[in-house]
């Protein structure tokens, strides 16, 4: 306890008094300010820890950051085969109107490819036989689309391994 030196001097007590405790009160005080501090400190270790954990956690389970080369998929090419540029006159315009287009067919299987390279020539002429009944009016869209649909179908028939999943136009336009 703190006392003014005036009190002192009224009540007859001596200048020890004006400082402070010294007793266990004031020891105890002290260990428990340092337990309290360290108390805290550990709590608060304690919960960095578990947050960062829980978005370790997070990052892994969602997908993010945390996941591995080894989960990434592998970007596999296409089996592909690219036929000449084809060039046709259209059906109705007596030579006036030509067809000029470059086809890419891609297939399932490796089988279906070899296939469709050793009989280039056949698969070929067919396209050029679907491509020679079209007219004018056919080239309009929708009709590019239309033409795919019945090239995959087509070589479909002809395969006797695999099938054709897609047709692709790299080149599709009519020239007079």
């Amino acid at each position: 306890m703190w006392k003014s030196a005036k009190q002192d001097t009224e009540v007859g007590a001596d200048d020890s008094s004006l400082e402070p405790d010294s007793s266990k009160e004031g020891q105890q005080e002290k260990g428990k300010g340092g337990s309290f501090l360290s108390k805290k400190l550990v709590v608060l270790l304690v919960a960095g820890l578990v947050l960062a954990g829980g978005g370790i956690g997070a990052a892994k389970f969602l997908g993010g950051a945390g996941t591995s080369a080894s989960k990434k998929k592998k970007v596999v090419a296409p089996l592909t085969h690219a036929f000449d540029e084809i060039l046709v006159n259209l059906s109705g315009h007596s030579l006036t109107r030509m067809l000029s287009c470059s086809i890419h067919v891609e297939v399932d299987s490796a089988e279906a490819l070899t296939e469709i390279k050793l009989r280039e020539v056949i698969f070929h002429d067919a396209l050029i036989d679907l491509l020679q009944s079209k007219t004018v009016k056919d080239m309009e869209y929708p009709g590019p689309i239309a033409i795919k649909r019945q090239v995959r179908d087509r070589f479909n028939r002809m395969l006797t391994n695999g099938t054709v999943v897609g047709v692709y136009l790299k080149e599709f336009m009519v020239v007079n």
